[in-house]
């Protein structure tokens, strides 16, 4: 999405998921489950699939981002099959716990590290936080989720239709 204030627009409100669901729905679905949506603006691209966000201690941002952008992409960058890294920071989120709105409780940091092959390099990812700027940061990480990720299709441009486009 080019501009991410579009979320608030009607058309991006009028898409299939913002208008409220069928009954059966409702039910069978929505009030069984948890969504999560997040908005996220990219600060950083690398380039020289796991994914990993985090959350460093309040005052500590400066530090966090210093320690990606001066050592970790570097080190990262040398690992076997490494293709880039996007690095994201929330911008908003919302929360559906069983069709109840809540505040939610993600980290403020999304790092992409992209990948080429079927086995990730553990022995390399593992040594990259193994440094003592790393493990000053990492340790001081008050949320933390982590999620492996295959690319299962690829879609054309023309293939997203007008979503974010402005007219």
């Amino acid at each position: 999405m080019s501009d991410i204030e579009y979320r608030n627009s009607r058309e991006f409100r009028g898409l299939d998921g913002q208008s409220a669901p069928k009954g059966e729905l409702l039910e069978g679905v929505f009030k069984q489950a948890r969504f999560d949506t997040r908005f996220y603006e990219e600060v950083q691209v690398y380039e020289g699939g796991g994914g990993k966000a985090l959350e460093p201690p309040a005052g500590k941002e400066a530090d966090f981002d210093a320690w990606y952008r001066d050592e970790h992409l570097d080190v990262l960058s040398k690992a076997p099959g490494y293709v880039r890294t996007r690095r994201y920071e929330l911008v908003n989120g919302t929360t559906l716990d069983r069709f109840v709105r809540v505040e939610p409780q993600v980290p403020r940091f999304l790092a992409l590290h992209e990948f080429q092959g079927d086995v990730l390099p553990w022995k390399e990812l593992a040594e990259s936080a193994q440094t003592e700027w790393a493990k000053r940061v990492m340790g001081g990480v008050v949320k933390e989720e982590v999620g492996w990720y295959a690319l299962k299709r690829e879609y054309a441009e023309s293939e997203w239709g007008s979503v974010g486009v402005s007219k």
